[in-house]
């Protein structure tokens, strides 16, 4: 069965499994115009914690049509790296969250959007009336020279020449 699933056949099962809470598509058939002929769809198929899915057995599951991940609501919520930018520009097919999964997906594409912006201001020169921080100098202690009829250690000043 899980061989020859198809994507049509996947949606049928998580919309009747009640363990289900949410799908989620992403890569290039969550794109518009970025799909091939040759392109499988990924999905994230997401179980509420604790619960008994018949779609578990379908976690890891890789075929020329469908790749498919099982996974938690907790480890869905903490996806990141990688899979944070593939999410934050996924689409949610079910939600049967009134709106949460919905919400951890935009919130992922926000926190990529934040990033992305603090990484590329460290790149770019700033402006010309705008100096960089410079060090501030540090202050040497007086000199310590010893000078014939002087205790040691007494700090010695220069003063005017004669």
């Amino acid at each position: 069965m899980l061989a020859k699933l198809t994507y049509a056949e996947l949606l049928d099962h998580a919309g009747s499994d009640p363990a289900v809470v949410g799908l989620v598509l992403k890569g290039s058939h969550a794109h518009d115009g970025m799909a091939t002929e040759y392109s499988d769809r990924d999905v994230y198929v997401v179980v509420a914690e604790g619960a008994q899915s018949r779609l578990s057995d379908l976690d890891g599951h890789r075929s020329v049509e469908l790749d498919a991940i099982v996974i938690t609501l907790d480890r869905f919520r903490a996806l990141d790296g990688h899979e944070r930018y593939a999410l934050s520009r996924a689409q949610v097919v079910i939600d049967r969250l009134d709106g949460e999964i919905t919400e951890i997906i935009a919130a992922k594409a926000v926190s990529m959007c934040i990033r992305d912006r603090a990484r590329r201001l460290r790149q770019l020169p700033l402006p010309l009336h705008q100096e960089r921080p410079r060090r501030q100098p540090t202050r040497r202690p007086p000199r310590r020279v010893r000078q014939p009829g002087l205790p040691a250690g007494v700090p010695v000043r220069p003063g005017p020449s004669p």
